[in-house]
């Protein structure tokens, strides 16, 4: 059975808004928009959204993941190499009076190659993923790990436009525990996106 005050020492509020960081992908659009790069080769722009489901990486207590919305955008380089950022705003669930949900942001890099129709990229996130929380509507201070998430992307351009789908396993490198310490957790993390490339 869940200790609900355990959970709630393990979760804290986040105060970040998705609205907020917005117009982080539109300067990125702007700024890196394409343009002759001799010594580069041709530059790619990529800016999205994603909409995903992140599993439990507590079992017993409430998902801090669960249903995500987020942003996605970047550029590529030589033809493959990927640079981007990313926001996922999870929004957790419930269970006996404790409410928990997580914000990640951070940075993607990896390299893309075409298999027919198909763009694959294999890449490797880092950045924050913070956890936050409440006990019956009172919130407690949020706690914000390092993480790493490893994953393919599966793109389908379409013109001016993109499809895609991503697989990644998410893990958190120190969250913290009810008894005072703290240990890694992972959790398997699938997101739809659609968005426009230049």
């Amino acid at each position: 059975m869940c200790d609900s005050r355990t959970v709630l020492a393990e979760t804290q509020p986040m105060k970040t808004s998705l609205r907020a960081l917005v117009p982080l992908f539109l300067v990125l659009a702007i700024v890196a928009s394409p343009r002759k790069a001799h010594a580069l080769g041709p530059i790619g722009v990529e800016a999205g959204a994603q909409v995903g489901y992140g599993t439990n990486p507590n079992s017993g207590n409430p998902n801090p993941l669960g249903v995500g919305l987020g942003l996605r955008g970047g550029v590529t380089l030589f033809g493959g190499l990927y640079g981007g950022v990313k926001l996922m705003d999870y929004l957790g669930s419930s269970q006996n009076g404790v409410k928990v949900s997580s914000f990640q942001y951070g940075v993607d890099v990896g390299w893309g190659f075409d298999l027919t129709v198909l763009k694959i990229r294999p890449l490797l996130g880092i950045g924050s993923i913070s956890t936050s929380g409440s006990f019956d509507g009172i919130n407690a201070p949020s706690s914000s790990s390092l993480y790493l998430e490893p994953g393919v992307t599966v793109l389908i351009p379409l013109g001016l436009i993109y499809i895609g789908a991503d697989a990644n396993y998410l893990y958190a490198t120190s969250e913290s525990q009810g008894d005072g310490t703290s240990k890694g957790q992972g959790a398997v993390t699938v997101h739809g996106q659609v968005g426009v490339q230049f």
